[in-house]
């Protein structure tokens, strides 16, 4: 170390040390402020425990005291004459000598307790001295006049305030009884003294000697200082090991890299200050063998030792193979130069960019890849971008697992290669069941394109043998061909119209796939905005409850409602909610949907608890996490019981989730709640479904009912589904009521129930429920 240097080493030091100093000495002072405050809270803790204590042992012999368990002498009825007659004006508990109490010459403290027929009265020693045994605390036992009755040391007596003359405190005032602490001085030595009541009229006082809590605290800081010297001198005898032994860690460093390059394949050259190479990684031995120095390598860019030490890196050709060298480190005599192959580094650098733009499994671009291909390309000069998905892609994941979804998924790739052979196309496998193709040729048409669109799905449509097995692919697809200039929009838009016009062809039952124009781009355009409108009038809470009564024929009045939510927007007043319940739950909204319905639902009949309502629950809402702990919450929440309230759920449910939809209405009925089962004979039915559904009614769906006045068919198919529903003991509601023939008809094959516009058609809540409905006649009719 030259002078320069330590001179710069003893600045540094003084600093830090000076440092370390006021830190020290700012930390003694805070550490004695904080130790005093918790020196107090420490004390009034305890303070606190001793007098629960205390009271619990008061509440012990209470219950003694009750269960007759006292001592049968200490124990007296209140007409005894021993008894003073004017002592026993307290109400349960009370501390006094015993010659104020009976008729005796004892002026021992005792507790008394009594009830109304009997007093019972015990020495203070039995329940108060073995609790104080802590010999760093003294207690002290006084009345509101400050006279000490009892102590854990015999010290004191008399009067508190004998030990507090010198002290400006006044030991008691009621308003601050339970935190009140003070630090005074008695015995020439500083006390924290505290109190609290244990009755009304008796309190204990604590005394702890102040030190007790400071040494724990100070004790700590004694010895963060002891450590904080000791890391000093370590400090420094570390900072002058390390440079008087520099050479000698270098060195132990330079043969720790040696050992580690050597087990790995980079190659590694120590030169000695003459650039002469010493030493060769293993695997180099070779290529270096005929060099005895560095400078003799004819390729490399840099032709003196002065150059070496200058630079950082250098290049040099060595058989053919150019290799980048860096002056990893160097030492008074030695070198330590690391070389990486550029030819090898490239390779890994491909390698990585697989890994980042190519599909583990497929090895085709993913969408990573075709993002940074549209940043890169021309949209404009593609002849067209279409999109294929694998609809059913899940259920063959689930039913075949992933080794053969993979294998599908490579099949689906090869035959759209195989289709567009010898054509300019770019396929991306985007998602694990989609693919976006880039078609580039201008020679490719139009009708090509959708030619061979058509006809890989219709090659799947066909059942076709993977892996093994025998399988139908449902594909949905979207094209969009470069007209009227639609490449020249925003390319994020581009992608999302073609997804958005994929996810129609998703929806389609009918058609495989669509392509792209301005009518579905309005269509798109249109569902776009009512999602986003969607969003906010979640936040906004623009939905509305509307009401629509249910006419029960037996008590010939309305005695429940079906709840309808409606979209208090003027744009969507017209628009059928089932358009926006599917856009919600096609968007993830139909949470917040449902919990709303709910909520105002729940809201109504907590305001109204002669009505029941029913309301409907999309099988997506049924089938979340929590919905029935939500369901069971807000319940409890607003307060209602759920036999007010109906679920509704469609046939659609049953479908494919069977068993979970049973557990969970199954859950929803042991909590109270009815469960109707909507539009029943519509969609899926099966006796089975209704053998094994924890249902309570099946509501008839409205086309049936049009057709009973005129088709024998209809109203044959009416009767069997009520005939069915009473042998299983479930109420029936018959919806789309609008004709009085209708309703005389139901009401003839006891139909129990019946709601549509003959009742009133769906209303504003506040409206339907004030709403005093007619009776209807139908005794005359058949």
């Amino acid at each position: 170390m030259n002078e320069k240097q330590k001179k710069r080493y003893l600045i540094i030091s003084l600093s830090v040390l000076t440092f370390l100093a006021i830190i020290i000495v700012f930390y003694f002072f805070y550490t004695k402020q904080v130790a005093h405050n918790k020196s107090e809270e420490l004390a009034l803790k305890n303070q606190s425990q001793m007098t629960e204590l205390i009271k619990k042992n008061f509440d012990s012999m209470e219950t003694q005291f009750k269960n007759n368990k006292l001592p049968e002498d200490s124990v007296i009825s209140l007409t005894d004459d021993k008894i003073n007659s004017n002592a026993l004006n307290f109400e349960k508990y009370a501390i006094y000598p015993l010659n104020e109490i009976l008729k005796s010459d004892d002026t021992t403290y005792y507790l008394f307790i009594k009830d109304q027929e009997k007093l019972a009265y015990v020495s203070l020693d039995i329940y108060i001295k073995p609790l104080l045994k802590d010999e760093h605390h003294e207690y002290i036992f006084l009345n509101d006049k400050g006279l000490i009755f009892y102590s854990s040391v015999d010290s004191y007596h008399g009067n508190i305030s004998n030990y507090l003359n010198n002290n400006d405190f006044n030991w008691y005032d009621k308003e601050t009884s339970k935190t009140a602490i003070k630090q005074i001085n008695m015995k020439e030595k500083q006390f924290l003294f505290s109190y609290e009541n244990i009755l009304e009229d008796f309190r204990v006082a604590q005394l702890v000697d102040k030190a007790y809590y400071d040494v724990y605290f100070f004790q700590f800081t004694y010895q963060l200082i002891v450590i904080v010297v000791i890391f000093l001198i370590l400090l420094a005898g570390i900072y002058y090991m390390i440079h008087k032994n520099k050479y000698y860690q270098n060195k132990i460093h330079l043969e720790n890299l040696k050992k580690e390059l050597n087990a790995d394949t980079t190659c590694m050259l120590v030169l000695d200050k003459n650039a002469d190479i010493i030493e060769v990684s293993k695997q180099y031995k070779k290529e270096f063998e005929k060099y005895k120095n560095l400078l003799e390598i004819k390729e490399i860019d840099i032709s003196s030792l002065d150059e070496l030490k200058q630079n950082y890196f250098f290049t040099a050709n060595i058989n053919g193979e150019t290799y980048r060298f860096t002056v990893f480190c160097h030492m008074q005599n030695q070198y330590l130069i690391i070389g990486e192959s550029i030819e090898k580094i490239a390779k890994t650098t491909q390698h990585y960019k697989e890994l980042v733009y190519l599909d583990p499994h497929t090895k085709a671009p993913n969408l990573l890849a075709l993002k940074e291909y549209s940043l890169n390309t021309n949209l404009s000069q593609i002849k067209a971008l279409a999109i294929l998905d694998v609809k059913n892609f899940r259920k063959i994941k689930q039913l075949y697992g992933n080794a053969l979804a993979y294998v599908l998924v490579e099949n689906i790739l090869n035959k759209i290669k195989e289709n567009f052979e010898g054509y300019n196309t770019q396929v991306f496998h985007t998602k694990a069941d989609s693919f976006v193709i880039s078609f580039e040729s201008s020679v490719l048409t139009n009708t090509k394109i959708e030619h061979e669109i058509k006809s890989i799905i219709s090659y799947y449509h066909k059942p076709q043998k993977i892996a093994g097995y025998y399988l139908k692919i449902d594909l949905k697809a979207a094209i969009m061909f470069n007209d009227n200039n639609i490449y020249l929009m925003d390319k994020e838009k581009i992608f999302e119209l073609l997804n958005l016009t994929l996810t129609k062809a998703k929806k389609s039952n009918i058609y495989d796939y669509f392509i792209y124009d301005e009518a579905l781009s309005h269509n798109l355009t249109q569902e776009e905005m009512m999602r986003k409108d969607l969003e906010k009038a979640v936040q906004n809470d623009e939905f509305i409850i509307y009401l629509q009564p249910q006419y029960e024929l037996k008590k010939n009045k309305v005695t429940a409602y079906e709840a309808l939510l409606r979209w208090n927007h003027e744009k969507y007043l017209s628009v059928s909610p089932s358009k926006y319940i599917q856009i919600a739950e096609e968007n993830t909204l139909i949470h917040e949907v449902g919990q709303l319905v709910i909520d105002k639902t729940f809201q109504l009949l907590s305001n109204n608890k002669e009505i029941s309502i029913s309301l409907n629950v999309s099988p997506k809402q049924l089938l979340e996490p929590g919905f029935i702990s939500e369901l069971k919450d807000k319940a409890e929440n607003y307060k209602i019981d759920p036999k007010q309230v109906s679920i509704e759920i469609t046939e659609t449910i049953l479908v494919e989730s069977f068993e979970l939809v049973i557990e969970k209405l199954k859950l929803i009925k042991e909590l109270g709640f009815q469960i109707h089962l909507d539009d029943f004979g519509t969609g899926y039915s099966s006796l089975k479904y209704v053998k094994d559904l924890p249902i309570d009614a099946l509501k008839i769906d409205k086309q049936f009912i049009k057709e009973i006045e005129n088709d024998e068919k209809a109203r044959m198919i009416v009767e069997t589904i009520i005939n069915l529903g009473h042998h299983l003991n479930l109420k029936i509601i018959a919806e789309g009521v609008e004709t009085v023939k209708q309703a005389a008809i139901l009401n003839y094959l006891k139909c129990d129930y019946l709601q549509g516009y003959l009742i009133d058609k769906p209303k504003s809540a506040e409206i339907v429920i004030d709403t005093k409905y007619p009776k209807l006649d139908l005794t005359e009719m058949k």
